[in-house]
């Protein structure tokens, strides 16, 4: 399930270094001409900022991943004001013309919105989404360190990004590596005028080692933190259905949902009405799901599909490696460990998977 690719790709011609000084200036031009959203310090959260020392390139993670510029954890999707008892108007919500730009995406939040695009933008096109995410540049930044809940070399969604990016820096010793990735990253740097240093041949060998290195470097940080047998994950899970693991494993579960809000590739919403308090003026809106809340696969009558804690939490750890494959071709998790972060309990599915695969129980 992992990508099998070099980590000596060749550095193009259009590829440059930059120093602190020309990258703080393109920031800033990017600043002055687009709405610029970016990891802020001191906040573990991407944000709008309006000046170059708010930003954080040191940054591991944040709480919420950058998929809500596009698929906001609250948006207005209709207004609906009524004219008499049977006569009303409907209204979309305006649609925002403004371009902006996500600096600092790390590689496994890249591979996420590039997951939500071929499900929102390609297999089933939604409008909301499509409107934000194709008025967006997005310049990805390497990872430069990691953390004990990162693991997204398992699925080879990262530290380093080879994919989705319009532009993609990368921290070295001697400034960042900045390479193209689109015809849109090609223009911005053509329209902010800068005069990045060009790439000698000497140069451009020495930059690839280093970057070698560090990818090396970080990818043995996260050795321990690999699902193993990744590669048939799929076909075992759905062998091990009933191992009895998955129960002593729920009973710690608070079915907050906060794995859910967390996640960077989950995508369900619900569908709320908001009556004003004239009764003549209703929002519907569409608010973020989560598949670990009692309630979430409820129907009418008061049926539920998944009553029990132990099928939704089983449910949400099916969805990311067997149901989103057998969708989309590959597994539904990008590794960032959000998950782990921010659970009150602290349930690991890394390690829950570790335990299910010791003592496999076909069931």
């Amino acid at each position: 399930m992992s990508k099998n690719l070099s980590l000596t790709e060749k550095i193009k011609k259009e590829d440059f270094i930059l120093s602190s000084e020309v990258l703080n200036s393109l920031l800033q031009y990017l600043i002055n001409e687009y709405k610029l959203y970016a990891p802020v310090k001191s906040e573990a959260k991407f944000a709008k900022v309006d000046n170059v020392n708010e930003i954080d390139l040191n940054y591991v993670s944040t709480i919420l991943p950058p998929k809500k510029y596009f698929l906001p954890p609250i948006e207005t999707i209709m207004n609906i004001q009524m004219r008499g008892f049977y006569s009303y108007v409907v209204k979309e919500p305006e649609v925002n013309e403004e371009r902006i730009i996500l600096f600092g995406v790390h590689p496994c939040d890249l591979n996420a919105i590039r997951l939500l695009d071929k499900i929102l933008n390609k297999t089933y096109p939604d409008l909301y989404y499509s409107r934000k995410r194709d008025k967006t540049i997005i310049i990805a930044l390497n990872c430069s360190a990691v953390d004990e809940y990162c693991f997204c070399t398992t699925f080879g969604r990262g530290p380093h990004a080879y994919e989705g990016y319009d532009l993609l820096l990368t921290k070295l010793k001697e400034g960042y590596l900045l390479e193209v990735g689109s015809k849109k990253g090609r223009e911005l740097i053509k329209y902010s005028r800068l005069t990045p240093s060009p790439l000698t041949r000497t140069m451009k060998c020495k930059v690839m080692k280093e970057k070698t290195k560090i990818i090396t470097k970080l990818e043995e940080k996260m050795r321990k933190k690999r699902i193993p047998n990744v590669e048939t994950i799929t076909e075992f899970l759905m062998e091990n259905y009933g191992h009895d693991l998955w129960k002593s494993i729920s009973e710690r579960c608070l079915s907050c949902g906060v794995c859910n809000i967390v996640c960077p590739t989950c995508y369900c919403f619900d569908v709320i009405d908001k009556i004003g308090s004239n009764i003549k003026e209703i929002d519907r809106k569409r608010i973020w799901d989560s598949c670990l809340i009692p309630d979430f696969a409820e129907i009418a009558n008061g049926e539920n599909f998944r009553r029990d804690r132990e099928s939704r939490l089983k449910h949400r750890i099916y969805h990311k490696l067997v149901y989103f494959f057998e969708q989309y071709g590959e597994v539904g998790c990008v590794g960032c460990g959000r998950c782990i972060r921010w659970c009150m309990k602290r349930i690991d599915p890394v390690e829950a998977l570790k335990e299910v695969i010791k003592t496999p129980a076909l069931g």
